[in-house]
């Protein structure tokens, strides 16, 4: 009784914490693209903070929780982990190196572009941007299509491995060619400005 007491506790715990963390992964990326066109302040700054310390809130409750559920299931005895254990804890060490970088990196591009419109960023911050909120987006997805679909739990390595592999993959590809599509819309933009400016000089 006690164990299912402690066993349900975790997988609340658990379910709470990716609520948090993709629910708030979520409103930064959209804080972002709702920014393509307006100034980025510091009161977006701000609140992009406080929503970077809720993501890493639900990622630790998801280790706390997620290890907990290991030991009661495995004992942490390799031998016991299903091929679905070893890529949760993959998609969940990308998930805290991904939240790691974006305040070391993405968190300091946003700022020295204060006042400017994602649009007006450089290429390289478009793409390092880009490509956070991709790892972001595609780690969340992977971890709840893992969570839910039970049909995934006897599957082999060999079969998920590259599933999540390509997943990512294509979740990179698309970020980049967005980067790039926006700067070039930029580009074209200030090209017709300029020339309506020669134009009417």
């Amino acid at each position: 009784m006690i164990l299912e007491i402690i066993s349900d506790s975790a997988k609340f715990v658990h379910f709470l914490g990716f609520a948090l963390g993709i629910g708030a992964g979520s409103f930064g990326d959209f804080s972002i693209l709702q920014k393509l066109n307006r100034q980025i302040t510091e009161h977006d700054l701000a609140a992009l903070d406080i929503v970077h310390r809720i993501v890493w809130v639900g990622v630790g409750l998801l280790w706390v929780s997620g290890l907990s559920l290991l030991y009661m299931r495995t004992g942490f005895q390799l031998n016991e982990f299903t091929a679905k254990l070893f890529i949760k804890l993959a998609v969940v060490s990308v998930l805290t190196v991904n939240a790691v970088l974006m305040g070391m990196v993405a968190m300091p591009i946003l700022k020295r572009n204060t006042g400017k419109a994602f649009l007006e960023f450089s290429l390289e911050d478009k793409a390092v941007l880009s490509l956070f909120a991709a790892v972001s987006i595609c780690s969340w997805m992977s971890g709840l299509m893992l969570g839910i679909f039970s049909a995934l739990k006897p599957a082999e390595l060999q079969m998920i491995a590259p599933m999540i592999a390509f997943m990512y993959f294509s979740a990179l590809f698309v970020a980049m060619q967005i980067a790039v599509l926006l700067h070039v819309i930029w580009e074209r933009r200030q090209i017709s400005g300029s020339r309506l400016i020669a134009t009417a000089s």
